[in-house]
C-alpha cells in the first residue's frame, strides 16, 4: 500500500514543489489567467473525457447519490461549524489586499448581515459610514445599541478595515471555508488511488463518482456557493445564480461527452480529450504551488484545520457508516468512503482564482487534507475494507 500511495503522490509532490519554486517570480496576474484557463478550457475538456469514457450502467446507480451526498453532507457540517466559530474571537492577520467579496464588497450593502456582524465584532465600527441614518443626528444612539438592536446601516467601507478582525466577517473567507469541507480530488488522487483497492467488477465506480461529483458538486452546488460569496460573479439574484450555472463550462463538457458516447469522434478530437487530463492535472498542481509559496504566514491553518478534518475524516466516517447500515455491497461501500475522504479539491482553488475568494485558505486546507489523506486511507482499509 506504501508503495501505490508513494505512486499516486509523486506528481503531487514534483509539480507542486515546481509551483513553490516559481511562485515567487512570477507575476502577481499568473496565477489568476492559469486558474481561469483551467476553468474555461481545460477541466471542461477532462470532464468531457471522462463522461465519454465512463460506464453509467449496472449497479454504478450508488456513485451519484453517494457523491451528491457527500458534498451536502460537507457543506452542511461546515455550515454547523461556521456557526459555532463565528460566535468565538478567533482572529488572523487579514493583508490588505485580500478579497472582502459579498456583503462586504463592492456588490452590495448588506445591511442586515452588516448589523449582525458589527453587533458580534464593534471592532468592526470604524468600517461603517452614515451610522445615524432612521435615527437622526441627535438622537444619541451610538453604534453598539444600533447592532443590538438589529437596524440597518447605509453603507460599509472596507477600506477602514482594522487589519486582525475575525476571519468569519470576510465572505469571501466564508466561501472558502465551505468549499474546502465540500469537494473532494476525486479527479486526480481518487482516480489514481480509489481502483486500485477495488475488485475488476467495481473498476468503474471511482470515475462515475468523480464525474457525478464534478457536475453535481464542483461546478453545480460550488459554482453557486463561489459565486454568492466572492467578489465576482455577476448577478446574485436566484435568477442571476442560475444563470451563472448554466454557462458552466464544465457541465457542457459533461453534457457532449454523455451525448457523443455513441459516435465515433475523429482521432484528433479523442488525443485532445485524453491529452487534456495529462495537462490539467499537472498545472493544477503548479497553481496550487504558486497560491502555497504566496502565503504570508499560517494564520489562517487553524481555521483550515476544521474543514479539512470534516473533509477527510467526518464525512467517509459517517457515510461508511451509514453504507453498513443500509447493507451495501462492502466493494462499493469502501469505494464511496475512499472517494469521499479524497483532499480538498483543487477546482475549489480555481473557482477561488474565477471568483475571488479566499486562495490562502483553500491552499492550506489543500495542503491539510492531502497530509491527512495518507493518515487515513489505511484506516478506512482496514475499518470499511
Amino acid at each position: 500500500m506504501a508503495e501505490v500511495l508513494l505512486h499516486a503522490y509523486t506528481p503531487l509532490l514534483i509539480w507542486t514543489g515546481l509551483g513553490l519554486l516559481l511562485g515567487p517570480w512570477l507575476p502577481r496576474s499568473w496565477p489568476r489567467l492559469v486558474g481561469r484557463s483551467l476553468y474555461w478550457i481545460g477541466v471542461p475538456l477532462e470532464v468531457f473525457s471522462l463522461a465519454r469514457h465512463t460506464n453509467f450502467s449496472g449497479q454504478m446507480g450508488l456513485a451519484p447519490a453517494g457523491a451528491a451526498l457527500a458534498v451536502v453532507l460537507g457543506a452542511l457540517l461546515s455550515l454547523a461549524s461556521l456557526h459555532y466559530l463565528m460566535r468565538s474571537d478567533l482572529r488572523v492577520d487579514m493583508p490588505p489586499d485580500r478579497p472582502t467579496g459579498g456583503l462586504w464588497g463592492r456588490h452590495g450593502s448588506g445591511k442586515f448581515a452588516t448589523a449582525i456582524a458589527l453587533s458580534t465584532s464593534p471592532a468592526l465600527a470604524p468600517m461603517v459610514t452614515n451610522l445615524e441614518t432612521n435615527l437622526g443626528a441627535d438622537c444619541g444612539i451610538d453604534c453598539e445599541t444600533i447592532c443590538e438592536i438589529g437596524l440597518t446601516i447605509d453603507a460599509i467601507d472596507p477600506a477602514k478595515a482594522p487589519e486582525t478582525v475575525p476571519w468569519w466577517t470576510e465572505p469571501a473567507a466564508r466561501g472558502s471555508y465551505i468549499l474546502s469541507a465540500m469537494l473532494g480530488n476525486t479527479g486526480f488522487v481518487g482516480l489514481a488511488i480509489a481502483p486500485l483497492f477495488l475488485d475488476a467488477s467495481s473498476a468503474g465506480f471511482p470515475a462515475f463518482y468523480a464525474v457525478s461529483q464534478n457536475v453535481m458538486g464542483t461546478y453545480g452546488l460550488g459554482v453557486w456557493v463561489a459565486s454568492t460569496f466572492g467578489t465576482t460573479g455577476g448577478d446574485r439574484s436566484l435568477w442571476g445564480q442560475i444563470k451563472t450555472m448554466a454557462a458552466v463550462p464544465s457541465l457542457w463538457g459533461f453534457g457532449f461527452g454523455v451525448a457523443s458516447q455513441p459516435i465515433a469522434l475523429p482521432p484528433w478530437i479523442e488525443t485532445l480529450s485524453h491529452g487534456s487530463v495529462g495537462l490539467v492535472i499537472p498545472t493544477a498542481f503548479v497553481l496550487m504551488g504558486i497560491r502555497l509559496s504566496q502565503l504570508k504566514g499560517w494564520d489562517c491553518l487553524r481555521v483550515a484545520a476544521v474543514p479539512a478534518l470534516l473533509k477527510t475524516i467526518a464525512v467517509p466516517a459517517l457515510l461508511g457508516l451509514g453504507a453498513i447500515v443500509v447493507g451495501i455491497d462492502p466493494q462499493l461501500r469502501l469505494g464511496l468512503v475512499l472517494m469521499s475522504g479524497m483532499p480538498t479539491a483543487f477546482a475549489c482553488l480555481i473557482l477561488a482564482e474565477e471568483y475571488d475568494l479566499d486562495r490562502s485558505m483553500i491552499a492550506t486546507s489543500i495542503a491539510l487534507t492531502t497530509v491527512l489523506v495518507l493518515l487515513a486511507i489505511p484506516m478506512w482499509l482496514k475499518l470499511f475494507g
